[in-house]
């Protein structure tokens, strides 16, 4: 759909006060009357057509003008279009000259001009008439008789000028008409190739629009809702495609014109459909998201909360979501994205935060204040120390496994399902019935118990809202004091409390004094 814009043609200059310049072709007479400019038609004077001649040098003097096939083959069709959007050069009250002719004087009769006026013109220089046509399609024509005369000399025979006009133009099949049908034919722009290409074209976008904005609509309402995209089977005989495709099939039944394109009316490769195109437009939604937010935050400051979680793979993650004052006033806390962590070390956390930042263009030295980051970093790096441990970690195993199965009172569940159980189900009942009642399991429990509760206040208080900063930090002094002090001296109140649990529910107790074998050692490799 590219527009061609030519510039820098004066028609003005095409005829002026002062003589014309002699034409380089010497055969016939020359006549160069020492008279006034005519004047062009008013149509032919337009600054499109002027731009037009401008960039292939034309001339309006048919004398002068250069063969169509010295033109490159691309700009050929071009120049004819702009020829004929000029049209024939027929100068306006021109007192044609006369010369002899026989036994009288003679001169071209401007009367001809009515009768053939679509493609005769004439030319000053050489008193001369040509036809225009005849000259643009020349390289088409050739061989039909009646058309070299009115392309390469002109015609100047005003004697039989009537006559020789009527005989040019001649049958329906003669040369002239040949090409005067082509001529109208090139006028014809709807029909040429390159129109009917850019047509192709823009309906093709068209379509493309379509499609992609009812794609987007769709995935728009998924995202709002929070819902998935995929589905198990999202073949063609499927009764349900998944969210995604069963909404866009939804939206297409109810809008005549989105079912004209998607679906099963679209391109084979060119859908719109698949999980990749759907991840694309997913991620540039979150980039336009987060476009909004950071033009909503501008400069002002803000504060990042950070939490922990695992995925379905097991892999550690960290939810990332800042709060800020908008233009309003309001307080806004925004979600702005999962960044998966190797490794639980603070440096690497904090690696991970900053290329968050840096991704976004977040300035982190408007980040006001960090506690609730420091804070998640700390329980990321002791979930890591307790991976570590293999009684914590496989204390957590059991937790986490028993609280998803069992719906009652824990032993009398664990003994139904050990003994009516799948056999998958029964075998992982009966290990959790020997593992949980044993000393290391309860000292475990009593010690994870006694670390969240001192954790516990701080942790209610950073998810607060209204939470001060200077209370936040004297809080986490506190925690940290209240940790120290455990650890230098509250080990005996916590093995007295544990032992006292283990004797109540039948629990052997080891003999502390005894001498320590580890798991899988016999006592003669002591």
């Amino acid at each position: 759909m590219c527009v061609s814009v030519i510039k820098g043609f004066n028609i003005s200059t095409v005829f002026s006060s002062q003589a014309p310049p002699p034409s380089s072709n010497t055969d016939g007479p020359q006549v160069v009357p020492s008279i006034p400019a005519p004047t062009l038609p008013q149509q032919a004077t337009s600054s499109t057509v002027q731009d037009e001649f401008s960039v292939w040098n034309l001339q309006s003097y048919p004398a002068m003008r250069k063969l169509i096939s010295s033109y490159h083959p691309n700009d050929q069709d071009k120049v004819r279009r702009a020829y004929m959007k000029m049209g024939p050069c027929q100068p306006n009250n021109f007192p044609f000259p006369q010369k002899v002719m026989g036994k009288k004087n003679r001169r071209f009769n401007e009367a001809c001009f009515l009768k053939h006026g679509s493609w005769l013109e004439y030319s000053i220089s050489k008193d001369a008439v040509f036809c225009l046509p005849c000259y643009l399609f020349r390289n088409y024509v050739t061989g039909k008789g009646g058309s070299d005369a009115f392309v390469n000399a002109g015609f100047s025979n005003w004697k039989q000028q009537v006559e020789k006009l009527d005989k040019h133009v001649g049958c329906q099949n003669s040369a002239h008409n040949d090409a005067y049908m082509k001529r109208r034919e090139l006028l014809q722009e709807t029909h040429h190739i390159e129109a009917i290409y850019r047509r192709q074209k823009e309906q093709e976008s068209l379509s493309y629009m379509i499609r992609l904005t009812a794609s987007i609509c769709v995935i728009r309402f998924i995202l709002l809702q929070g819902l998935t995209f995929r589905g198990h089977d999202e073949s063609d005989a499927s009764h349900n495609q998944g969210n995604f495709l069963e909404l866009l099939q939804y939206t297409a039944e109810h809008n005549d014109i989105i079912k004209s394109e998607v679906m099963k009316n679209s391109p084979g490769n060119n859908k719109l459909t698949s999980p990749d195109i759907q991840k694309e437009i997913v991620s540039a939604a979150a980039m336009e998201t987060m476009d909004a937010i950071c033009d909503d935050i501008e400069d002002a400051f803000f504060v990042v909360m950070v939490d922990e979680s695992r995925d379905v793979s097991v892999r550690e993650q960290m939810e990332v979501v800042i709060r800020y004052v908008n233009k309003k006033g309001c307080v806004i806390e925004r979600f702005i994205g999962i960044i998966h962590v190797l490794e639980t070390t603070s440096i690497s956390l904090k690696t991970s935060v900053d290329a968050l930042f840096s991704k976004y263009g977040l300035d982190i030295m408007r980040l006001r204040d960090n506690v609730m980051m420091v804070l998640v970093i700390c329980k990321l790096a002791l979930m890591h120390v307790a991976q570590k441990h293999t009684e914590v970690a496989l204390f957590f195993t059991i937790a986490s496994r028993v609280v998803t199965i069992v719906s009652a009172t824990c032993k009398h569940m664990l003994e139904i399902v050990s003994r009516e159980g799948s056999s998958e189900a029964r075998g992982e009942a009966y290990a959790y019935q020997i593992l949980m009642p044993t000393f290391d399991f309860v000292f475990t429990l009593f010690l994870v118990r006694t670390l969240l509760g001192i954790t516990n206040e701080l942790s209610q208080a950073l998810q607060r809202k209204d939470q001060d900063i200077v209370n936040a930090m004297n809080l986490v002094k506190i925690s940290k004091y209240q940790l120290q002090r455990m650890r230098d001296g509250g080990w005996d109140a916590l093995l007295s409390e544990v032992s006292m649990f283990c004797a109540k529910n039948n629990i052997i107790v080891p003999d502390m004094m005894s001498t320590y074998v580890p798991l899988g050692r016999g006592r003669r490799n002591l």
